[in-house]
């Protein structure tokens, strides 16, 4: 549960930044600027430290409080979390936007 309110947060505040750049991907696009796969890979890795902060201020809370111990399953369990809030707002991302506003 805790993934799936992470996950929106982050989505939210990812969501008006995408569609502040959306048209001009679509410029840059038009005018073969960049290939768009290498666009979501670069938007993918300036993402990546922003979940893995907040999914750590989140474990560090709440990982003593259920009354869990140990280092390595704290970092472990931490990275896994990280991970599934990556991949969970990037498939409701994709969700978000219509495919035929894309291949326009």
């Amino acid at each position: 549960m805790g993934a799936v309110n992470i996950t929106f947060i982050s989505f939210n505040g990812v969501l008006p930044i995408t569609s502040k750049e959306r048209t001009a991907f679509y410029r840059e696009r038009a005018s073969q600027t960049y290939n768009a796969f290498w666009y979501f890979i670069g938007s993918t890795l300036v993402e990546i430290p922003y979940c893995f902060g907040i999914s750590l201020l989140f474990m560090a809370i709440f990982y003593p409080m259920v009354g869990f111990t140990g280092v390595a399953d704290f970092f472990t369990s931490w990275f896994n979390l990280s991970l599934i809030v990556t991949l969970m707002a990037y498939f409701v991302a994709a969700r978000y936007y219509p495919t035929q506003v894309c291949f326009r």
